[in-house]
């Protein structure tokens, strides 16, 4: 940690980005796009044929997807519209190809179904819908073109059918493999590949998630910060082969050290992060001085030599003044700073009057 700059890691958080998020806002874009003009059109070849009732429901749509365009760029929960939009979407669809007047052609949405629903609500949620539009539409195909009906031409039926059952592996094995990717990679992402501890990037949805629990049983949250000392001169003597060591063992003690609801994080290159739900002013400063002990109490040997490895730390419970953790970070490692002026080696949970003062 720079003894000049205490509050260096703390300036600025990353930003995690949703790709789920933006993968839905950009399928829901692609629906409005079609919407718009595709609703027009076919509101108008429906008044001109005269079939009113499904020439409203298309402008309808076209409606309503254009005052929806601009709000969806920002929108926070594009699913949930997804989800408002596609079902009457579908039903429109299944009530064109229901009518008496429908061609074969009216099937080409069919094709459409599968990788709209999975696009747009993913694998799980995808299937579902498939499945549903499928059948309800399969029986109302067998009933009206079937073996025993006046269409004579069922082998052309069955080809359709084939078609849209094929489309539909293929999109349901994409999403999935897509979805399993997605996954890695953002685990990947999150994840310090030296400690296997989450980093910085992850801090701040998982605090958020831990203030709603505590906050749901009136407790509060506490964060520490650790920072370990004279981690250079591991590093210069050792190479820093040997700092990583020091850094996976560090890791290891922080963890078991912990409840099974704290989170332990490493933020910055001998710097950790540790946000513990559920706990009081005097549990916190329990907490980050058994913490100190287990850092100091480690059996590290390098290059034949065993080593002695210690760790200032800054913690602070979340309150009025420090609400949200930006504010948070910024005060733990304004202790964490006091900390090491102090010495070295020891947890500071307060400050004083003059160096808050300062």
């Amino acid at each position: 940690m720079d003894a000049e700059n205490p509050q260096k890691h703390s300036s600025v958080e990353p930003v995690k980005v949703d790709f789920d998020l933006l993968h839905q806002r950009a399928v829901l874009q692609v629906l409005l796009a079609l919407l718009i003009p595709g609703g027009m059109l076919f509101a108008l070849s429906n008044m001109i044929k005269g079939v009113y009732s499904l020439a409203a429901i298309e402008l309808c749509f076209s409606l309503a997807a254009s005052l929806l365009w601009k709000p969806v760029k920002t929108i926070k929960n594009p699913q949930r519209m997804v989800l408002i939009i596609i079902f009457p979407m579908f039903a429109t669809v299944c009530y064109a190809i229901f009518l008496p007047s429908s061609s074969l052609a009216m099937l080409a949405w069919v094709y459409t179904i599968p990788v709209l629903a999975y696009s747009a609500l993913g694998a799980r949620t995808g299937f579902l819908v498939s499945s549903i539009f499928y059948l309800v539409v399969g029986i109302h195909l067998l009933m009206r073109y079937g073996p025993d009906s006046a269409y004579h031409d069922f082998n052309a039926l069955l080809n359709l059918m084939v078609c849209a059952v094929g489309i539909w592996a293929f999109v349901h094995a994409y999403e999935r493999a897509r979805d399993t990717s997605q996954r890695l990679l953002t685990g990947m992402a999150i994840t310090d590949p030296l400690t296997g501890l989450k980093n910085r990037l992850d801090l701040a949805s998982s605090f958020q998630r831990k203030c709603e629990r505590s906050a749901e049983q009136g407790l509060t949250v506490g964060v520490i910060m650790v920072d370990l000392d004279f981690f250079k001169l591991i590093n210069d003597s050792h190479g820093h082969s040997g700092g990583d060591e020091v850094l996976r063992r560090v890791a290891a003690a922080l963890t078991r050290a912990v409840r099974v609801d704290d989170l332990v994080f490493r933020v910055g290159g001998e710097e950790f992060c540790l946000v513990v739900p559920r706990i009081g002013e005097v549990q916190l400063k329990r907490t980050a001085e058994a913490l100190r002990e287990r850092i100091q109490n480690l059996d590290i040997v390098l290059d034949g030599k065993r080593i002695r490895v210690t760790g200032s730390l800054g913690a602070v419970m979340m309150c009025e003044q420090f609400s949200d953790l930006p504010q948070l970070l910024v005060e733990a490692d304004k202790r964490l700073y006091a900390a090491k002026h102090q010495g070295r080696n020891r947890a500071v949970c307060a400050l004083a009057p003059s160096a808050e003062m300062a």
